[in-house]
């Protein structure tokens, strides 16, 4: 039998359901959120499986829906949405932190570090490098702007 990769999130709901025989010790704790168990705990396979499943149907869904495998991006500069499943959709862009840091940012890097490009997002509050596991999955373009007349209807109701 071919034993599922186990996500972190897999583990994590799979705690309050484990058996019996798995206390709920540091030692133990710490041993489940690293895998040690995951061969073994029903509890854990289960939400694996499941957890294939979703992914799985996320990923046709999306293709229906414009989004498209992120190896085929623009790596432009241009914005994107970007998805991944632990998080959803994030405004990003193929870049290097020396597109957007300061001089005195910059003087703190070396220049490998500075000028390598990667996925990065941007939300309200932060923003950051999307790389090895937390790199996006799916992107697609950002959606037209409103139409004029979308605009001109705001205030009417």
């Amino acid at each position: 039998m071919t034993i599922p990769k186990v996500s972190r999130e897999a583990r994590i709901f799979a705690w309050p359901l484990r058996p019996s025989c798995y206390k709920d010790t540091p030692d133990t704790r710490i041993k489940w959120d690293s895998g040690v168990y995951d061969a073994a705990a029903p509890s854990i396979q289960s939400f694996a499986q499941f957890e294939q499943l979703i992914r799985s149907k996320v990923i046709d869904e999306a293709a229906g829906e414009g989004w498209q495998p992120i190896e085929t991006a623009p790596k432009d500069g241009a914005e994107v949405l970007g998805y991944r499943e632990d998080c959803g959709v994030l405004l990003m862009r193929w870049c290097a932190l020396a597109d957007f840091l300061t001089d005195a940012e910059l003087a703190e890097l070396d220049e490998e570090t500075a000028f390598a490009a990667d996925w990065f997002y941007a939300d309200f509050l932060h923003g950051g490098r999307l790389e090895g596991e937390e790199a996006p999955t799916h992107w697609r373009p950002l959606p037209a702007p409103p139409s004029i007349r979308q605009l001109g209807e705001r205030g009417r109701g």
